[in-house]
C-alpha cells in the first residue's frame, strides 16, 4: 500500500502511476525504510527521504522527488522522460522542473 498512489488506490492509475511506485522503491533500496517510515511535510505532501541518504546527488534526488510528487500531473508524464532525466549528461531535473512550473 506505501507504494501506491492516491489515484491508483481510486482505482484510476495513468502512466505516472508506476514511477511513483518505482521512485519509492528506489527510496527503499538507498534508505532500508519503507514508505510508512518515511515523514511527509504535512503543508506539501513531499516525501521526506534525503535525510537519510544525504550523499545522493541533487540531480538524482530532483529526479526522484518529482517520480513520487503527490498528484499525478506533477510527476513524469512518461518512463522516458525520466530515463532521460537520469540518464548522464542529461538535462538536469532541476531544468525540467523550473520549465514545467513556468508552463502550469
Amino acid at each position: 500500500p506505501g507504494y501506491m498512489p492516491s489515484e491508483q488506490m481510486a482505482g484510476r492509475p495513468v502512466f505516472s502511476s508506476d514511477l511513483y511506485s518505482l521512485g519509492l522503491t528506489a527510496i527503499y533500496l538507498l534508505t532500508g525504510r519503507q514508505p510508512q517510515q518515511l515523514e511527509s511535510d504535512p503543508m506539501t505532501g513531499k516525501v521526506l527521504w534525503q535525510q537519510y541518504v544525504p550523499t545522493v546527488s541533487a540531480d538524482f534526488a530532483m529526479a526522484i522527488d518529482k517520480a513520487i510528487q503527490p498528484y499525478a500531473n506533477q510527476r513524469f508524464a512518461a518512463a522516458q522522460d525520466m530515463g532521460l532525466a537520469l540518464s548522464p549528461g542529461a538535462v538536469p531535473p532541476s531544468t525540467i522542473i523550473a520549465s514545467e512550473l513556468q508552463t502550469d
